[in-house]
């Protein structure tokens, strides 16, 4: 399975580390260059960036950082439709756990089954046991965790992902993680291989500034987020029928 590293050209600590962590697992990688969010809102990258949709999905301000994180990630999605073959994405901010390696052979041999897989650690998420692998287990969400730092997917689930993604209301991590709209079950393998490093604490995507929202945009906010609660567990459990 090819291995991309989403990385600005010139993070050069990043890129080090990167190289360094995967080369002594003897692992294959390419860099895939980050658009900057500057350039993405230029361009046109987007049909629409609904700033006040954004705004009600996540409480803060569309940042430049975000929308970069997130045409990046769109542009892998394409790549991985244009290759026609299951790819592993990531961030250039992760840190390896042991067992890596060994996981990345797990994931190329059920991608296809699961059409997306993601390895990170994680905190509040919630999911279900679906299989043992060896001396892994193949779990399905039903809460997906926040951030896109490592994950695997299929072409099919990629042009599902670009063609649900034109015009943009919320960051990566907050569109992937409501499957009930996208409709890709989000699938995890555990012991979890990858970790955040330090170098994900400096970021500038993490530096969003909130503003007030008044009782009128908090109320919404607050009856939107009961509504994406509801729509999660009704999904869920549909899936879990389904199987």
């Amino acid at each position: 399975m090819k291995i991309f590293v989403i990385s600005l050209p010139d993070a050069t600590e990043r890129r080090e580390r990167v190289a360094r962590q995967l080369g002594e697992l003897g692992l294959a990688f390419e860099f895939f260059d980050a658009m900057r969010g500057e350039q993405v809102m230029a361009e046109g990258y987007f049909e629409r960036c609904d700033e006040e949709e954004w705004l009600l999905n996540t409480g803060h301000l569309m940042s430049q950082g975000e929308v970069g994180c997130f045409a990046s990630h769109r542009s892998m999605w394409q790549k991985c439709v244009a290759l026609g073959e299951p790819l592993m994405i990531m961030e250039d901010d992760f840190r390896l756990l042991p067992g890596f390696a060994g996981a990345v052979e797990k994931v190329a041999e059920n991608i296809s089954e699961c059409g997306f897989i993601r390895l990170q650690t994680e905190t509040r998420a919630r999911k279900q046991r679906v299989a043992a692998r060896g001396d892994y287990a193949l779990w399905r969400y039903t809460k997906v965790p926040h951030s896109c730092m490592c994950n695997s997917m299929t072409p099919e689930v990629a042009h599902n992902l670009v063609e649900q993604t034109r015009a943009i209301y919320e960051p990566v991590d907050v569109f992937i993680k409501k499957f009930w709209e996208h409709g890709q079950p989000i699938y995890g393998l555990t012991p979890y291989t990858v970790t955040e490093s330090t170098l994900s604490q400096q970021t500038y995507i993490l530096h969003r500034e909130k503003v007030p929202k008044g009782l009128e945009r908090s109320t919404e906010r607050f009856l939107r987020k009961c509504g994406w609660e509801v729509k999660r567990i009704r999904a869920a459990r549909q899936m879990a029928r389904s199987r």
